[in-house]
């Protein structure tokens, strides 16, 4: 026997026995008695291998902090068949962003690996194609394909996700598992699910994909972003430029990206020069950009080097971390 396609738990099971009372015209069999029962079996969910899941980019992707317009191909091999109008499901680390939802509907595709075929059409995704959301997913980005036919088991497919924004900070996996950091490294990976054609459970406006509906799931690839945007201009000029003196120092710059509320900037000087405590250990920032209504709204202090080492090191003479606090973006 096999066992169901998908985790919906299986159906009654029925016995019946019968007796065959034979006329000489002819044999036929007849009903004694019977039991329908329940089968009480489920099937579990398929684990996709994740070492056959891999996440590329093309080379004009940038790998770039915020860059838009990113395309990622997302390949893995499947554990059992999707049968025609099942669902593939790729859900994206939080940390990118669906921004260009009609980019991403127009060049959605579920390719295998030796063919230039489309294997899926595009049913949802989380940027509100179609209006469909799945409040399951924690609010994590994904895409969801509608196989056009029947996806055989053990078969490599990939799908291309386009229409996508880069996390606005660097992540880098080789970093991550040298500073030991599972949490991170467990947000950074993608992941696939894949479901029969009766998933898809609408309420209204909306619906989800049914976990009693789901053929296999699997973890892996990840994507590294490596390359901070650069601050189109800085400078630091001094009131005063005496040998020797204390004084206070203008600080300019000029970013690319949006700076948000509670972002800090690190400000490394010249080994010349010394940042003096005011109060305490505290330095003080007289403003941001001068005006009257943001005073308050930076705070100085020194920085431990490298940024987030153990209390127990001393604070740096050359490093300056400033943390901003209810400016507008």
């Amino acid at each position: 026997m096999q066992n169901p396609a998908t985790v919906q738990p299986a159906g009654d099971v029925r016995i019946t026995t019968v007796m065959r009372y034979t006329t000489p015209a002819a044999g036929r069999w007849y009903q004694i008695d019977t039991l329908r029962a329940p089968s009480d079996f489920q099937a579990t969910v398929g684990t996709i291998d994740g070492a056959k899941i891999s996440v590329d980019g093309p080379t004009t992707n940038t790998a770039m902090t915020f860059a838009e317009m990113q395309t990622y191909y997302f390949r893995f091999t499947t554990k059992h068949a999707v049968p025609r109008g099942g669902f593939v499901k790729v859900v994206i680390p939080r940390a990118f962003t669906v921004v260009y939802p009609s980019t991403t509907t127009a060049q959605l595709q579920c390719m295998g690996a030796n063919d230039k075929v489309n294997y899926c059409s595009v049913f949802a995704t989380s940027a509100g194609v179609l209006n469909l959301a799945d409040p399951s997913q924690d609010e994590r980005p994904f895409v969801i394909g509608m196989a056009k036919v029947d996806l055989p088991m053990n078969t490599e497919f990939t799908l291309r996700v386009a229409g996508l924004q880069n996390p606005r900070y660097v992540i880098s996996w080789a970093a991550l598992t040298k500073a030991g950091d599972t949490a991170q490294l467990e947000k950074m990976q993608w992941e696939v699910q894949t479901f029969g054609p009766a998933a898809w459970v609408q309420t209204g406006s909306t619906g989800k994909l049914s976990a009693d509906e789901q053929v296999d799931v699997g973890k892996g690839g990840h994507v590294d972003v490596d390359k901070p945007t650069p601050i189109s201009a800085f400078s630091a000029e001094a009131v005063n430029a005496t040998n020797g003196v204390e004084a206070t120092y203008y600080l300019t710059w000029s970013t690319v990206l949006r700076t948000l509320q509670h972002d800090r900037f690190y400000v490394e000087f010249p080994p010349e020069t010394e940042l003096i405590p005011t109060k305490g250990d505290a330095l003080a920032c007289t403003g941001l950009n001068g005006f009257a209504q943001h005073t308050g709204a930076v705070t100085c202090e020194r920085a431990y080097a490298p940024y987030a080492p153990p209390a127990t090191k001393p604070k740096t003479k050359q490093l300056l971390i400033m943390t901003f606090a209810d400016v507008p973006t």
